[in-house]
Order: C-alpha cells, then sequence, then structure tokens
C-alpha cells in the first residue's frame, strides 16, 4: 500500500515539475527566416530611379583571322525606374571592336501593368515583344546577374517556372560568414537533376546580416563529377542608406571564369559599373515611366497567354 502510494507520489511530482518545464519549440528553419526577412526588406525596395554608366570588356585577345573581327568592349549607359508597380529599362551600349570599329545599341523594357514590352534596336536588328504575361521578378531588374539594389533577379534564381523538366531547385543553408568586412548568411540554390538525385549548377549568395540582408555577393558555379568550378561573381559595393532601412549600392563589378582549357580560371569578360543617380521617387510625383515609341521598320510580335496573336512592321511615317 505505501509503495503504491509513494509510487503514485512520485508520478504526481514528476507530472507537476512537467507543467513547469518550458514547452520545446520546433527548431528554427533558417532558410525560412532569411527568406521572410529577405521579402520584407524587398517590399521597401520600391519607387526609385537609378541612372548607371560603366565598361564591358573581354579579357582574353581571341585568335582574329585576317578578316575576323570581335567585340572587344562596351561603354555601358543604364537607366531604370520602378514606380507604383510599373518599371522601365533603357540600356545603351557603344561597342567597338578590335579592330577599332564602334557600334551602338539599345534595349528598352516596359512594365506598364499589364503588358510588358521589349524593344531591341541595333545594327541590322530592329524587333519588338509585346506579352501580357507579368515578368517572374516582381521587382524591377537590371539584367545583371545581381541587380544594383541586391535583389533584382532573385526572383528568377528562386523560380521553378524556368526549371526543365526533371529538375528542382533545392535551397540549402550556408551558415554565417564574413563577406567584404560584413557578417553575412549564405544560402545555396542548387539546380538538381531529380534522375541522378546530382546538383549540376549552383547559385551562392551571401547576404548582409546587418543591412537589411542586402545580397552582397553571388557565386555561381557548374559542378561536373563533383568539382565545382567557378563560372561567374558578381560584387556590390559602396551602399547607401537613402531612407531608414532603405539601402542601395553605388558600385557593381561582374566577372566570368573561363572552366576548361589553358586559360582556366582566368577571368575572360569583366563588368564595372557606377551609379550617376540614386533617387527615390516621392509618393504622388508624375511618372517616371514613359511609353516606348517604335522606330520604322520595327517587326512587331503580339502575344497573349504565351500565344502570338498579331505580327506587323512598323512602317515609314
Amino acid at each position: 500500500m505505501f509503495a503504491t502510494i509513494l509510487h503514485s507520489l512520485r508520478l504526481a511530482a514528476i507530472f507537476l515539475v512537467a507543467l513547469f518545464l518550458p514547452v520545446p519549440r520546433a527548431a528554427a528553419d533558417p532558410v525560412a527566416d532569411l527568406l521572410a526577412k529577405i521579402k520584407e526588406s524587398q517590399s521597401l525596395h520600391q519607387n526609385i530611379e537609378v541612372e548607371l554608366s560603366g565598361i564591358a570588356e573581354e579579357m582574353i585577345i581571341p585568335k582574329v583571322g585576317p578578316k575576323d573581327d570581335f567585340l572587344k568592349s562596351s561603354k555601358i549607359y543604364y537607366y531604370f525606374a520602378w514606380q507604383d508597380g510599373k518599371h522601365f529599362e533603357d540600356f545603351n551600349y557603344v561597342d567597338k571592336s578590335y579592330r577599332e570599329k564602334e557600334t551602338t545599341r539599345n534595349t528598352k523594357i516596359l512594365w506598364d501593368g499589364s503588358r510588358q514590352t521589349y524593344y531591341r534596336d541595333a545594327p541590322n536588328l530592329r524587333y519588338a515583344t509585346i506579352n501580357d504575361q507579368k515578368p517572374i521578378y516582381n521587382n524591377y531588374s537590371t539584367r545583371f546577374p545581381c541587380g544594383f539594389d541586391g535583389f533584382s533577379n532573385l526572383d528568377i534564381y528562386m523560380s521553378t517556372l524556368h526549371l526543365p523538366n526533371g529538375w528542382s531547385l533545392v535551397i540549402k543553408d550556408g551558415g554565417q560568414t564574413s563577406i567584404q568586412e560584413r557578417p553575412s548568411q549564405v544560402l545555396h540554390l542548387d539546380y538538381v537533376n531529380n534522375k541522378t538525385g546530382e546538383a549540376t549548377n549552383r547559385r551562392t549568395i551571401y547576404f548582409d546580416k546587418e543591412r537589411s540582408f542586402l545580397p552582397l555577393r553571388m557565386e555561381y558555379y557548374l559542378i561536373v563529377n563533383g568539382e565545382s568550378m567557378l563560372r561567374e561573381t558578381c560584387e556590390l559595393h559602396d551602399f547607401k542608406e537613402l531612407s531608414p532601412s532603405i539601402w542601395f549600392a553605388h558600385q557593381y563589378s561582374y566577372r566570368m571564369f573561363e572552366i576548361y582549357g589553358e586559360n582556366k580560371n582566368s577571368v575572360v569578360y569583366h563588368t564595372t559599373l557606377t551609379a550617376i543617380k540614386v533617387a527615390l521617387i516621392p509618393t504622388g510625383e508624375k511618372t517616371r515611366i514613359p511609353k516606348i515609341n517604335f522606330a520604322e521598320g520595327t517587326e512587331v510580335k503580339v502575344y497573349k497567354n504565351d500565344s502570338k496573336v498579331n505580327e506587323y512592321t512598323v512602317e515609314i511615317r
């Protein structure tokens, strides 16, 4: 009888102690936590206009025959504006060849809230497409591997819409480190072949933990037979705070590396850009989003629900 009472008292004591023990929490998910912080910071980077200038250079001289010529370098001027859910981009390039021949080309991209217009005007090439499909990115895109705001193209990298059948995107926590003397959190984006279960491509992105989790550096690897070969890097520098928690880079650097042959690991292409102007657009300001006018001779294709519904050439006015 006494033993039964003692056993009951022990159970009651254990139960009472358990009542006051902290309830174990589910393990934190660092990937989900970081993605939530990135999304929150992205939402702040709206209504802004930027002007950039810089140069892109081919770093390895090709073998040029008597009649051959190749692009050597490009002077770049770039403007974009993001305002009230719409965005506009204007690229201008002055290309110089190894034989010192100069040509110019221009690309304009407009999302007006319902349609995306893409217009290309280059030597012997003038065309446009109009599509009702909203771009993957929900922020402006600078068409560079990592945008000046740090967030451009992240939505594209993290989207599975353009993955071929049989491939998956696996996002992994890369832990914490320091980059550019900044405490950073790392994400790995692995593009995995479902049949083999192996990743063939990887993007590694470093996010600044103390400045709104802005991406500071991106590395792109090709993975062949288990070997990771660095193909591209881009880095953002000289961040300035435009408004509380809204940071923007004023220096950009991109490098492409050779991964095979005698020039393996050498830089084959390099782009540097500097911000001329970065400004927030106050609420209620007049629109910075212009219309795109097509030059004569432009071949225009119109798409709806990814199907071509019209095609025409702009006539001489």
